[in-house]
């Protein structure tokens, strides 16, 4: 009788059962969505796709045949276009313009306008045109018995002379008989064994940026006359040198006309006095002495040492960030010191309370540097009345371009 019993309980056990599940499975899902929860280890960080959504991917090429890959980024609703600060970014060797994507995209939502590129030999500038280009110590031989002061004719081979083009050159170009011209890669490991190699040929692709740059400039996209750089630990060396062979070189004339300056700010992230042997330029024009420049660099470590060395080298005296609170209010700032002496105007060395280098600093972005730097940069470039717009022209008798109508 018992286990009669047992049986049919069973029975009707298994019959609710089956209702139950059937009557779940049936049910509609809740109205709402939820994130599915991030895996140990998976990454949360934004994808590259929509951190460069934005943005407008191009190839540009060298004058000694290297083919740069570069990304552009304008202000959704700028103020007034031709107005529009440029900020170029300058990335640490060994690594990538990926590496400044979530700080571009922070820069353009600040209303600036915001370039990145891949040097030579990184990312996605590995390939080149073999009819132009020269290896970097071949190059460097060979100038050394010719000119060697200027940034772009000694990497150029004898008879192939040309002003440099800021045309938009594909690597996907093919011949007359519609095949691929051949093209050779190189790497950054193989090409740069001392900071002298860096020091001779990265200025170029940093001019060939510029250069382009000047076309947006004369599309009224951007004011390339409110121009300003952030080089971080290889950038930085890379953007110093720049200013004394090429931006700020004395005697940039065309004929009769004095040739000014773009680069109104520089930001400088974990800088070196010298890099691997090349030691970083101190001394420019009497201009080029006196752009408002950051040091930024971590507490802790080398770096910081380093950075006290590179900021009393260019007269820039330490400060401290300016807090929230103070921002807020009518009090004046520790940053709004008076310069003494040779100090820059509007410029300080700002270390911070962490161990990272270079562009790491803003990945996540320490102190909220981020935030003053991109204030520093609306702050100088967009309150001088003598950088105003105003169309520049290629200049035949230079390598780049002149300025005036």
């Amino acid at each position: 009788m018992g286990g009669q019993r047992a049986r049919q309980f069973s029975s009707l056990f298994s019959i609710r059962f089956t209702w139950v599940m059937a009557w779940l499975l049936l049910s509609p899902l809740p109205s709402y969505t939820q994130e599915p929860a991030a895996e140990e280890g998976e990454s949360t960080e934004t994808s590259d796709e929509e951190l460069t959504k934005d943005s407008i991917e191009t190839t540009l090429q060298t004058i000694d045949g290297v083919y740069l890959n570069a990304r552009l980024w304008l202000p959704k609703e700028p103020k007034s276009p031709k107005e529009t600060p440029i900020v170029l970014l300058l990335h640490m060797r060994g690594k990538s313009q990926r590496d400044w994507f979530p700080f571009a995209q922070f820069l353009q939502q600040k209303g600036l306008a915001v370039c990145t590129f891949d040097f030579r030999g990184h990312g996605q500038s590995r390939e080149v045109n073999p009819d132009l280009y020269v290896p970097v110590v071949q190059a460097m031989k060979s100038a050394a018995s010719k000119i060697p002061n200027l940034i772009q004719e000694p990497v150029v081979p004898q008879g192939q002379r040309r002003v440099a083009e800021t045309v938009e050159r594909t690597i996907e170009e093919k011949d007359v008989k519609g095949r691929r011209k051949p093209s050779e890669k190189i790497e950054a490991a193989e090409e740069f064994r001392t900071g002298k190699e860096i020091a001779f040929s990265l200025p170029i692709d940093l001019q060939t940026v510029k250069e382009f740059l000047i076309t947006k400039h004369n599309e009224g996209t951007i004011n390339i006359r409110r121009l300003g750089i952030v080089g971080a630990e290889m950038g930085a060396l890379v953007a110093l040198e720049w200013m004394q062979r090429a931006e700020f070189k004395d005697g940039r004339t065309r004929g009769w006309e004095k040739i000014d300056s773009d680069l109104a700010a520089l930001v400088l992230l974990s800088p070196q006095t010298a890099y691997w042997g090349q030691k970083s330029p101190w001394e420019f024009n009497p201009e080029g002495n006196s752009i408002p420049l950051m040091v930024v660099a971590s507490k802790e470590g080398k770096g910081a040492d380093e950075a006290e060395r590179v900021a009393r080298k260019l007269h820039v005296p330490e400060r401290e960030l300016a807090k929230e609170e103070e921002a807020s209010t009518d009090k004046p700032s520790k940053n709004k010191v008076k310069p003494r002496g040779k100090e820059r105007p509007d410029s300080g060395l700002f270390k911070l309370d962490s161990k990272q280098v270079g562009s790491d600093l803003l990945r996540p972005a320490v102190e909220e540097i981020d935030g003053a730097i991109a204030d520093f940069f609306e702050k100088v470039l967009t309150r001088e009345k003598n950088r105003n717009w105003e169309k520049r022209v290629i200049d035949p008798d230079r390598s780049g371009f002149g300025s005036g109508n």
